[in-house]
C-alpha cells in the first residue's frame, strides 16, 4: 500500500471451506472504511456477509498516518 495506491483486496477460500463460502480481506491505508458502506457493496454484487472483523495494524517504526486498518468478512 502506498499513497498512490491506499487500498487493496485479497478473495480467497480457506481449506475445508464450503464452496459457497468465500473470505474478502480488504486493506486500506491511513483510514478505516465504514462496515455501512462495505456490506451494502458486496450484497449488490450477490455476496452475504455473516462474519466481519476489522484489525489495526501500525507498520514497524511507522507512523499514524502509515496504519493500515485490515477489514476481514466472510
Amino acid at each position: 500500500l502506498s499513497a498512490d495506491r491506499p487500498r487493496a483486496v485479497a478473495l480467497h477460500r480457506r481449506e475445508g471451506d464450503s464452496a459457497t463460502r468465500v473470505n474478502l480481506k480488504v486493506f486500506s491505508r491511513g483510514t478505516a472504511l465504514p462496515l455501512s458502506e462495505r456490506v451494502p457493496l458486496l450484497e449488490n454484487l450477490g455476496f452475504r456477509v455473516v462474519n466481519e472483523r476489522t484489525y489495526r495494524v501500525l507498520p514497524a517504526g511507522g507512523s499514524e498516518a502509515d496504519r493500515i486498518w485490515l477489514h476481514d468478512m466472510a
